[in-house]
């Protein structure tokens, strides 16, 4: 939580929020935020649907054997069945992480006086690391997915760092009057 609060406490000292707003209204945020992410589950299937296609993985095997990779290609089978499972990965990681995201937009929402522009943006943020982060991981197997999950992560750990400085700021200032 000490990177959390500490992210959280520098979006609060730039006034994160108000900057979000002169850009864009909250309602906006927020729509943009739910577009973006299910545009990034959108290209996460797309990812894994395409390495399907392109190794010949028929449905419903999601961890294909060695056999089960009908069109290998130059790789090979065994090369062709680890790229397939980095592609159909990528949105089973996207599906691990959105519940995380969610709860630390939640706790922003009811904590905040208004965090709609913070929470939006943060889902906006989230979901281009996540593209990158299924772009990276299926093009370039695992060492491709670093940068995107840095900024999902650090993404998704804003809304609740802001939420945690801003209620330590009021305890703070009810605890220790000027």
């Amino acid at each position: 939580l000490g990177v959390t609060t500490a992210l959280g406490a520098a979006a609060r000292a730039v006034d994160i929020d108000a900057r979000l707003r002169r850009l864009l209204p909250p309602r906006a945020w927020m729509a943009l935020g739910g577009a973006a992410l299910c545009y990034s589950a959108c290209h996460a299937m797309a990812m894994g649907g395409g390495a399907r296609r392109k190794f010949g993985v028929p449905h419903p095997i999601t961890t294909p054997e060695r056999g089960d990779v009908s069109r290998p290609g130059a790789l090979g089978a065994d090369k062709a069945r680890i790229a397939f499972l980095n592609a159909s990965r990528a949105y089973g990681n996207l599906v691990e992480h959105i519940p995380f995201m969610l709860a630390n937009a939640g706790v922003a929402l009811v904590t905040l006086d208004d965090g709609r522009a913070l929470v939006g943006a943060s889902l906006v943020a989230f979901s281009v690391g996540r593209i990158a982060y299924s772009y990276g991981y299926a093009t370039r197997g695992p060492k491709g997915r670093h940068a995107g999950f840095i900024v999902s992560m650090l993404a998704s750990q804003l809304p609740l760092g802001v939420a945690i400085a801003s209620q330590l700021g009021v305890a703070y200032s009810r605890f220790m009057p000027a």
